[in-house]
Formats: structure tokens, sequence, C-alpha cells
């Protein structure tokens, strides 16, 4: 399937049909800052030849500054929708691009057309159904839709203030047979503008990963799968740095691969950089298992452990992507490799009379293995519900306490404990991000460490794309200081 696509997108035996509609002003409900500009530079990508074979005419703008019948209002979007779904064929793919406001009605969700009134409640919106159902009965065989929708400006006249309901997120999700369905954020979320970039945050990334630096296998074409894996962790990231939270989401509901555009570049950028020389080695480790040493003694342990060896045989499986089976030792169950080892602990507390088992991962971080240790890393965050906590050590390095602690407050973390006398020590709490609140320990000892665990749970899957040495530097690293 690959193939063919690639040779409809570069020889236009088929089209990318777009609608990409922005609204910044609207009748009654708060304005926007960035949705038109957002529109406006996606119709321009898809209708440069630098980076796909779009028939200019079939890559349509509707903004606040469009001609009167081509204003996004809700007679004209539809009208619009119409007509894409009506005239592509089994070759073409169907693009749907809506930024600007969102709104649940009556548990359902809804875009806002320019000109919607609270007073014509569900018949002034366009719900998701409606969409969803036009572009089913078209011929075109992929369709994608993409929503930057549920801004932190408020509508007006509601107490609502944007942020993604339940209703709204049910609305969009599952995606149909033959579609992919993009939102900006998640549910209980924001979808933030970015004044600086003159975008949204979500819209930004889409724009910059559509010129090619989405193209993650340097094959000369970005496809939608390589579009959010590039878009998300950069999202995520610019949330975890300005103390909010914002995650995409993708939803798929079709085999193979769909390109979008053509790369620009073949110099793609990576969502995950290289880790700073700071970080000497970071550490994986999964959830503490206890079992009563009287219980332990009749079999329960044996049979945690057992559970615990598979699970580092899974992962054992993976270094082999990186590593000759001969390179891997594996001894009592505990493996090492050359950039590092991975082992199952066991210690009993006789004091509580519990055995305490867990599984911890070591990786050198250095300049000697530092690029196959982010190649591990970037392939176990994958494994879902397994690794709890991430922690990274600095040699030679010590954490200022008191910069520390101005860092947290002024990003909003909740400090929990600070500790001045030796070992000096301080505990905060972020709340949701990344769709969870975690906590943050920071330690002066022989070495300067920061672990990372959720307050519930494991980690996220793909938690190495944002909980990564560079981008946790980018905030943390004020505050480290040389010995």
């Amino acid at each position: 399937m690959i193939d063919s696509l690639k040779v409809t997108l570069v020889e236009g035996v088929g089209q990318l049909k777009a609608l990409s509609i922005g609204i910044n002003r609207y009748s009654e409900s708060g304005s926007l800052s960035c949705c038109v500009q957002d529109a406006e530079s996606l119709a321009e990508i898809l209708s440069n030849s630098e980076y796909g074979a779009n028939d200019k005419k079939n890559i349509r703008l509707m903004t606040d500054k469009s001609e009167e019948l081509e204003k996004p209002t809700r007679t004209n979007i539809i009208n619009n929708i119409l007509s894409l779904s009506k005239t592509a064929q089994p070759t073409d793919t169907i693009l749907f691009f809506f930024a600007g406001h969102g709104m649940e009605i009556d548990g359902e969700g809804f875009v806002l057309p320019s000109d919607f009134r609270q007073e014509a409640g569900a018949k002034g919106g366009i719900s998701f159904k409606e969409i969803k159902d036009e572009l089913t009965g078209s011929k075109a065989g992929f369709k994608v839709l993409l929503f930057d929708a549920c801004h932190s400006g408020s509508v007006k006249g509601r107490a609502e203030t944007g942020k993604m309901t339940d209703g709204f997120y049910r609305s969009l999700f599952p995606a149909p047979k033959g579609f992919a369905v993009v939102s900006s954020c998640s549910q209980q979320e924001y979808s933030y503008e970015w004044a600086e970039k003159g975008h949204g945050v979500f819209s930004y990334y889409l724009l910059q990963g559509l010129e090619g630096n989405a193209d993650e296998n340097h094959d000369g074409f970005v496809d939608l799968s390589e579009l959010h894996h590039y878009l998300t962790p950069l999202v995520q990231n610019w949330a975890f740095q300005n103390s909010k939270v914002q995650t995409p989401v993708i939803e798929a509901n079709f085999s193979g691969l769909l390109p979008l555009t053509k790369a620009a570049t073949l110099e793609a950028a990576k969502p995950i950089p290289a880790a700073s020389s700071s970080i000497s080695r970071t550490i994986l480790v999964t959830e503490t298992e206890e079992v009563k040493i009287r219980d332990y003694e009749f079999g329960a342990g044996e049979r945690i452990e057992k559970s615990l060896r598979e699970s580092m045989h899974r992962v054992n499986a993976a270094l082999l992507n990186n590593f000759k089976p001969s390179q891997l030792n594996e001894e009592n169950g505990n493996i090492t490799f050359p950039a590092g080892f991975m082992q199952l602990i066991k210690k009993e507390d006789e004091a509580n009379g519990v055995v305490r088992l867990r599984v911890r991962m070591s990786l050198d971080c250095t300049s000697t293995h530092l690029g196959v240790s982010e190649s591990i890393l970037g392939t176990l965050d994958d494994y879902e519900r397994f690794w709890y906590g991430i922690g990274f050590e600095m040699e030679k390095c010590r954490f200022d306490m008191d910069e520390l602690k101005l860092i947290c407050d002024n990003k909003g973390y909740t400090v929990e404990k600070f500790q001045t006398r030796a070992p000096q020590s301080l505990v905060a709490k972020v709340e949701n991000w990344i769709s969870k609140s975690l906590t943050l320990e920071f330690i002066n000892d022989e070495v300067a460490i920061a672990g990372i665990e959720p307050v519930t749970g494991s980690l996220p899957v793909n938690f190495y794309s944002v909980l990564n040495p560079k981008n946790f530097l980018e905030i943390f690293g004020p505050a480290l200081v040389s010995q």
C-alpha cells in the first residue's frame, strides 16, 4: 500500500483534497488569536509543489479573511464538506482541518462556525457526527480529520472555559473505518496558543512536521504515523516547560501507512535530542512487589519472580536490536550488556516481615554509550504499565537547593519536602501532567540524583519522549552546579 500511495502523492494519480478552516472572530464567542494563521499556513504547505503534487484548486481555505462565499459560516462550511465528499475519487485522500472553538451541546461534540449563536444551540454548530456521516459516504480512500478546537479562551456566555469535555471527546472517537481522527488535546485538557510563534502549539508542530521535520525514517515522505510520533512529544514537552497539560490524541482505523507530504528536507528533526553530558546514568525501575516472608517461602515469591523475569526477557529481546546475543550475559536472571545492566532486586525486610522485589535497569549515558543508550530508551518506553520510575545520576554536580526550590515555585510545582541538611533533598509534586501527577525527588549525596515517578500507576507509554535528560535539564539545569 505504501508504494502506491507514494506514487499518488508524487505523480498526481490521486489527490489530497483538503478543507482548512481557521476562525479567530465569532459573532458571540470569545476571540482567538492564531487559528486563521494555522489554517492559512496549512493550506500554503499543501498547495506548495515542494511538499506534494496537489492541485491548488483542491486545497480550500476558509477564514475570517476569506471572500463572502468562503467565510467559515455554518452554511459555507457544510457546503464545502459536501463538495469535497462528492467529488473525491477512490485514490483520493480528504483532509479536514479545523482551528477554532469547539463545544459540547447536549452531550455531543460540535465545532462552532463563525456565525454561531447561543440561542440556536445544536442547530447553530456542526456536530462531529454530521461531519463523519457525510465523509463516510465519500468514495475517498482515506479521510483525515484534524481538530485544534478546545482552546483555553472561553466561549462567551457559558461557564465552560474551552476544556475538552468527556462528551466532546466521545464524539471525536472512535475513528470510523477508513478515517484517522487527530485531536490537539485529550480529555479535560486545553489546546493552547503560542503567541510567540503566532500559532496554536499543536498546529505549530503539525506544520513543522509536514514540512519535513517528521520524516522519521528519512525516506522523503511524511506519513501520518511519523507526524504523530513527531508532534506528540513536542507538544507534551512545551506543556511541561510551561506548567500546562496538553496531549494530542490520534486514532487511525485503516491498515498501512498514509503519506501526507513530501519532506522538503531529509534532515528530519528528532523529538528526542541527545542527553546532556551532565547526565552520567539513566535508571529505570518497576514498581516494588511485596510478599510476606512466610508466603514467599511457600511459593508466592517464586511466582512473582517468574513474572518479573518473563518481563525482563521481553525487554532482553528488545536489546538484541542493539547488541549481538554474545554481548548479553545472563547470570542468576540478571542481564549485563555493554551499555549497562538489568537486574532483579530482592530485599528481605525482617522488621516488617516482607520481601520486596523489583526490576532495575541502568544505562550508561556518558559519551561512550550515549547513542546506544538513547536507542534502547526510545524502545523501552513503549512497554505499557511496566516501568514505574525513571531517574538521572549526575557526576561531579550538585543541586543548588535554594535555586531548585525557586524553579519549582515558579513552575507552580508543590514542594512537599525541603531539607538543606545532609543529605540535602527536595520532593515536589507536579499536578496532572501527561495525564498523570508526578513526584520529583532530588538528592545531593555522593552523586546528584533526580527521580521521577507517577503518584499512582506506571509511567505513561512513550514517557521517554518527554522525560529525557535534555528536557529535564532545560527546566532544572540552572540549579545544577559543578563540585
